[in-house]
């Protein structure tokens, strides 16, 4: 399991009292946490909108809207009921205190606090929700897997088995042109299973941690036209073409399995999607110590609720325009390759369109990691 890094964690100060804001600042902030802060009810409703927040400090006394209201009004919206709130107050009723565990808080402070005790409550608190959001992680990967065994794995595998039983039982009825058919589909359903495995053998090193990540310096457009040679026998029933305008002096600093896993996973995917006689191009540029590649389709684009869960756990994978199966964990692999390796991945589409897939990865050793907003930190 993963230790909290304090230096991700997002903390909303929201007390009246700006001096005290002051004094939970320099506390919080010398420990390395990301803080904002609110001088009203009102204002921290707002705020919570429009931004997720791992912790929120809360008085309670305030004008207008009071801590308690807004302790309420956050444990109202299911997006933000399990974020936890600590109430920090002067009062020490009993009443007031059983009110805010009632409200929803996790835990209550009274003024003036000792720093070593708020820092231990806060982070405890912290640990304990990225717990259980590791926890629920774990639960989800699980019954992925569980899916995957029971159906991407031994439905096809039923499906060999039964051809294989007709082959052997009435092979003498049936010509060389139908028996060659039998033994095309048997390839085909070895093939898929092969991928899969080798996807969910790439997951699982990557959830244990044990991938083993060794970058060099590779050229992209061989590694490109690697993985065409790979996909062909994919594409060639639907007569798509597979199209790269990479140049040859283009080169990327990165491990060539993880690169290969990627370009694998995400043009198969592009190839399910798009219609016969459709087309794939793989295109990249330069971006600071970053090499952007994107991966465009003429195939039947993702609608926008779809792109927020794609690269999830959960996600289920659609039938293809020829019917193609999956099991959406390509995507989920990529995703973790991708961040492992320091770059974003990320897809624009729309519906009747086609999509793009673009992710980025480091030129050179000693490359940063690329931000949502392509900042190299």
């Amino acid at each position: 399991m993963e230790n909290l890094n304090k230096e991700n964690c997002k903390i909303l100060m929201v007390d009246d009292a700006y001096q005290n804001i002051q004094i939970l600042g320099r506390l919080l902030r010398s420990e390395g946490y990301l803080l904002s802060f609110s001088l009203s009810g009102e204002k921290a409703l707002e705020m919570v909108e429009s931004e997720p927040f791992d912790l929120i400090l809360l008085d309670i006394m305030m004008p207008g809207i009071s801590g308690y209201d807004v302790c309420e009004e956050i444990k109202k919206k299911p997006a933000f009921k399990d974020t936890p709130v600590i109430f920090i107050s002067a009062s020490t009723e009993l009443k007031s205190i059983v009110k805010g565990f009632k409200l929803g808080a996790v835990d209550y402070i009274t003024k003036p606090f000792q720093p070593d005790e708020l820092l231990a409550r806060v982070q405890t608190h912290l640990e304990l929700k990225f717990m259980r959001e590791q926890l629920i992680q774990t639960i989800a990967t699980k019954d992925k897997i569980f899916s995957i065994i029971a159906h991407d794995i031994k439905n096809p595998l039923g499906a060999i088995f039964s051809t294989c039983d007709l082959l052997i039982d009435q092979f003498n009825i049936f010509d060389m042109t139908k028996i060659l058919s039998f033994i095309k589909n048997i390839k085909i359903s070895v093939v898929n299973l092969t991928k899969l495995l080798e996807n969910l053998l790439d997951w699982a090193r990557a959830q244990s941690g044990n991938l083993k990540n060794r970058p060099e310096s590779i050229q992209l457009s061989q590694i490109i036209q690697d993985t065409f040679l790979l996909l062909d026998q994919q594409a060639k029933p639907k007569r798509i073409q597979l199209l790269s305008t990479v140049d040859d002096s283009i080169t990327i600093y990165i491990d060539s399995n993880i690169i290969s896993t990627v370009l694998r996973n995400i043009i198969s995917n592009a190839i399910k999607y798009t219609p016969h006689e459709g087309q794939i191009t793989v295109q990249s540029k330069t971006i600071d110590q970053h090499e952007e590649i994107c991966i465009s389709d003429t195939g039947t684009g993702i609608t926008p609720e779809r792109i927020k869960t794609l690269f999830q756990i959960t996600e289920t994978s659609m039938p293809g325009t020829d019917g193609e199966t999956g099991t959406g964990l390509g995507l989920v692999i990529c995703k973790e390759f991708i961040e492992k390796s320091n770059g974003r991945i990320w897809v624009e589409s729309e519906v009747g369109k086609g999509s793009h897939f673009k992710f980025t990865v480091p030129r050179e050793m000693g490359a940063g990691k690329m931000d949502e907003k392509g900042v190299t930190s």
